[in-house]
C-alpha cells in the first residue's frame, strides 16, 4: 500500500488567492457538494464536460459497485491507467468518497514496461484500464494477463 500525502497544495490561478497548503484534492470536492456549488469539470484533452452533480452522482454509483466487488475502506486499492476522460475523476471520486485508495499512474512511453512492472507494484484489487489516448493500453494490458 502506497503512503498517505502529508502535505498537498492547491493553486487556483487566480493572483487574489494565494496558493493553500494542506488541502487535499478531494476535500475540495467534498466542500464544493456540501455547499451546493454545481461548478463545472472539465478534461483540457478531450474538451469533456460535466457540472459537479454529474460527476457526484456517477461516483455515488461507481461506490456502491466498488463495494459490490469486496473492495475494504482502508485496506484496497482502486487503480485506473488509460482513462483520458472524466470517467477518471468520478472514479477517484467514488474510490475517496469510500476511504478506497485511489492509484493513476502516469503511462509512460513504453507502455508495456508501465504494465509489466508498475501496475503489478500497487497490488491493485480492482484495475480499470482504458484505451488511453493511443488506443494500445487496453490490448497491451490483455497482453500482460492484467
Amino acid at each position: 500500500m502506497s503512503e498517505p500525502l502529508t502535505k498537498s497544495y492547491v493553486n487556483t490561478h487566480d493572483p487574489e488567492h494565494p496558493v493553500q497548503e494542506d488541502l487535499v484534492l478531494y476535500q475540495l470536492f467534498e466542500k464544493a457538494r456540501k455547499e451546493g456549488n454545481d461548478g463545472e469539470f472539465v478534461s483540457l484533452e478531450t474538451m469533456e464536460r460535466m457540472t459537479a452533480s454529474q460527476v457526484y452522482d456517477k461516483a455515488d454509483e461507481y461506490a456502491k459497485g466498488l463495494l459490490a466487488l469486496g473492495l475494504a475502506p482502508g485496506k484496497d486499492t482502486l487503480t485506473v491507467a488509460g482513462i483520458p476522460t472524466l470517467e477518471a475523476v468520478c472514479l477517484f471520486t467514488a474510490a475517496t468518497s469510500i476511504g478506497i485508495e485511489y492509484a493513476h499512474p502516469y503511462i509512460y512511453i513504453p507502455m508495456e514496461q508501465t504494465i509489466s512492472r508498475i501496475l503489478p507494484l500497487l497490488e491493485s484489487k480492482v484495475l480499470v484500464v482504458g484505451e488511453g489516448a493511443y488506443g494500445k493500453y487496453l490490448c497491451s494490458a490483455k497482453c500482460f494477463g492484467l
